[in-house]
């Protein structure tokens, strides 16, 4: 971060007063000449890649949830007594951490959009206002950001399928040591809206 920048904290991107963005003319060449010089020390390595999944259809929440824990906290399930010992392990410095995940996946961020269909549990009254009563097919697109393990899934405010309109959910994902089980734990979060009951209005 440069360090002569101010910082805002916000939360999904709304900011009260946006005169400290626009038109501030902030940059000076008489202070970023004062500014130190750090080295740059950053290397790139080709195992840090990028894959897009898509997928024809519709997720429902508790579905892309579960497995998006799953990848995101791979040792969720793990006992702990395990964990501590991997952790004490590479303490003491008989795992290197750089070697201990050299080979490990790590997913750094995720984005996309997708397609959600309601389950029958898994409403609330504000929601119902989107969804088709028959087809249980939420109307809005709903927007996944992750960064390392902390994601989230927000319904768009202004971005909404048609009723012509072919429903397919699509993910980015940046990461090291991608692999190819991600696909496939994708696309098992499909359902069939014949599997789900019709809503009770």
């Amino acid at each position: 971060i440069h360090p002569g920048a101010i910082m805002r904290t916000a939360s999904y991107s709304q900011i009260q007063d946006l005169d400290w963005i626009l038109g501030t003319n902030s940059f000076q060449t008489n202070v970023a000449y004062c500014l130190p010089i750090i080295p740059n020390t950053h290397t790139h390595t080709s195992a840090v890649t990028t894959i897009t999944l898509s997928n024809q259809g519709s997720v429902t929440l508790s579905r892309i949830n579960t497995w998006l824990a799953s990848i995101l906290w791979p040792d969720q399930d793990e006992k702990e007594s395990v964990l501590r010992e991997r952790l004490e392990k590479q303490t003491a410095g008989h795992i290197p951490q750089n070697q201990a995940s050299l080979h490990q996946q790590q997913i750094f961020r995720i984005k996309g959009i997708l397609s959600v269909i309601v389950e029958e549990d898994e409403h609330d009254g504000h929601q119902l206002a989107h969804v088709d009563p028959v087809s249980r097919l939420d109307a809005r697109r709903y927007i996944v950001q992750s960064v390392w393990d902390i994601w989230d899934i927000q319904p768009s405010q202004n971005s909404r399928f048609l009723p012509d309109d072919r429903r397919n959910c699509e993910l980015i994902l940046i990461g090291r040591n991608l692999k190819d089980e991600l696909k496939t734990g994708f696309e098992q979060c499909f359902s069939s809206t014949k599997n789900l009951k019709s809503l009770v209005l």
